[in-house]
């Protein structure tokens, strides 16, 4: 019987590292979908020259893992990924979402009534039953709190839909109190609360967690893979987005801040999905450029063709990207929602959420400086290489080992 139970729906980058680190202990990882590239199946799926749906099929793969530590139940997920290819309605995939989430719930909480672990680390929107469960069987429970709490959320999306009406489309549905409720029941049960920013930490804070339960791990990038580019002058200075194109990630204020900046040789190119029906963006056509999407091993040398990275998100938890823009020694602007260790005036700048004065300001600055761009790149290249996955997965390990030692 496994002393300890990691568990998420899906396996982000986050939880496959935490997978990883764990693969060695007595652990068994609780998923949905998870493919190995020897299975049969992706086997079978390149011997008909299926190379594409292979490599989808990849994302829900980490090397390092144990396969025999990973346990699948691949129905909710399977409705959610169904539901998403047949209807764009944010409304009814968040309805799906929640409803996979609590499935999972469910069947990872009979996992524990019945393997009765020592520690539980699940993630959030997906851990109220389990915690019941391992109170049930004296269990110590870890919430990884991804994302700002549901509550702080709803706080700012329905700000944001009275503000920007023609953006509210691609926001995520309304968040019904069940759920807050719900989020704020798993916040409760948990032992102890792991998120990736200061952003996050409060808001689980101001839901209930004790201040010394709550703790902070920034994510990480891979810094062989995101590197500095060649220096030089690039023509024109790129300011670069890369992230869902939507209200969530502020792009109304970094789209209004760039109309103000007026300046010859500067693009502001945004890399991502477009979210909702575009209504929002009308009124900027030809402001900015965009690129719909790109796989993700393309991201690093479009990193490099950068000169400033803008993330002015409203809402996250440890944005991965940014930690990629400061890899790849790019000065970045960033909020203090938008879960990054970036200290205002080092790395780059931090600006209020929707201060579109401020982010003019800083936008302004940078692209009229070339020295303070490179002075601010290279201490956030330094500040990437000090951030780590190991790093993040020894604050999880210090919980866990306090409580099998004892």
């Amino acid at each position: 019987m496994p002393e300890l139970i990691i568990s998420h729906t899906r396996g982000l980058l986050p939880v496959y590292n935490l997978a990883r680190f764990f693969s060695d202990r007595d652990m068994s990882f609780e998923t949905t979908i998870y493919v190995d590239p020897e299975d049969v199946l992706p086997r079978a799926l390149r011997k008909l020259g299926l190379h594409s749906l292979v490599r989808q099929l990849m994302r829900r793969y980490y090397p390092g893992i144990h396969r025999k530590k990973v346990h699948l139940f691949p129905y909710p997920d399977l409705l959610y990924l169904t539901t998403c290819r047949v209807t764009a309605s944010t409304g009814v995939r968040a309805r799906v979402s929640m409803l996979r989430n609590q499935w999972f719930d469910k069947h990872v909480a009979a996992r524990v009534r019945r393997l009765r672990p020592r520690v539980v680390i699940a993630h959030d929107s997906a851990a109220r039953h389990t915690f019941e469960a391992a109170r049930e069987v004296g269990a110590t429970t870890i919430l990884s709190q991804a994302i700002g709490h549901h509550a702080a959320a709803k706080e700012v999306f329905d700000e944001e839909r009275r503000r920007h009406p023609d953006f509210a489309d691609t926001l995520p549905t309304e968040i019904a109190d069940r759920w807050v409720n719900d989020a704020i029941q798993e916040v409760r049960l948990a032992d102890h609360v792991v998120g990736g920013s200061e952003y996050v930490r409060q808001s689980v804070i101001a839901v209930g967690c004790p201040p010394d339960r709550a703790h902070v791990a920034p994510y990480a990038a891979d810094t062989n893979k995101f590197v500095p580019g060649e220096p030089g002058s690039n023509d024109p200075v790129r300011i670069l987005f890369v992230g869902q194109i939507g209200m969530r990630k502020g792009i109304p204020y970094l789209l209004e801040a760039f109309s103000r900046l007026k300046r010859p040789g500067v693009e502001l190119l945004l890399v991502g999905p477009m979210l909702g029906s575009g209504e929002g963006l009308k009124r900027y056509a030809g402001l900015f450029k965009h690129i719909p999407s790109l796989p993700h091993g393309e991201i690093p040398a479009l990193m490099r063709s950068a000169d400033i990275f803008a993330f002015p998100s409203l809402h996250e938890g440890s944005a991965v990207v940014i930690f990629e823009a400061l890899a790849s020694g790019l000065p970045v602007i960033v909020t203090p929602n938008s879960g990054s260790v970036v200290e205002d005036g080092v790395e780059g700048f931090v600006v209020p959420i929707r201060d579109i004065d401020a982010l003019a300001a800083r936008l302004s600055r940078l692209v009229d400086d070339p020295e303070l761009r490179r002075r601010m790149g290279a201490a956030a290249r330094e500040t990437a290489l000090a951030w780590t996955w190991e790093r993040y997965c020894r604050t999880f390990d210090k919980l866990v080992g306090d409580v099998l030692k004892s």
